[in-house]
């Protein structure tokens, strides 16, 4: 578990931009950005700053999870916050278990968001879970409207 950690905060670390790249790792894009509804289909935008007011981000956001190889996959999530006490990162939300594949999902897509929990002001992480391993963490900073 501590090794987890320490490799998490690694990669909190190695986020230094507000703007995230595409990432292909594995056979799988990953995107994390804002999520928006354009004629029925998701888009993201990319972006690692969230805004939220009360708790409540002011846009959906997520990531995007694509298996360009067109294999099916199991899929989930875990976000952890980072803790300034104790200087750690701990469990905030986590889902999943879905299985991506057609005919349900032509695309081999899926977008993943919380949005069952208030988000405040600090530092996160968003593991993205395939195949019950971790394919990617990915670090953003949720910050509130008011700055």
């Amino acid at each position: 578990m501590n090794k987890f950690i320490v490799c998490l905060f690694i990669l909190f670390l190695s986020a230094c931009a507000t703007i995230p790249k595409q990432q292909v790792e594995k056979g799988f894009k990953v995107e994390f950005g804002y999520i928006t509804d354009v004629d029925g289909a998701y888009v993201i935008s990319p972006n690692l700053k969230i805004i939220s007011k009360d708790g409540v981000p002011l846009n959906r956001f997520g990531v995007r999870v694509e298996n360009i190889d067109k294999v099916s996959y199991s899929l989930g999530y875990y976000i952890f916050k980072f803790n300034s006490v104790t200087e750690s990162y701990e469990k905030f939300a986590a889902e999943g278990y879905w299985i991506i594949k057609p005919p349900m999902n032509l695309e081999y897509e899926a977008f993943l968001f919380e949005d069952k929990k208030p988000f405040f002001p600090g530092a996160y992480q968003f593991v993205v879970i395939v195949e019950e391993q971790i394919l990617q963490a990915i670090a953003f900073e949720v910050v509130d409207s008011d700055l």
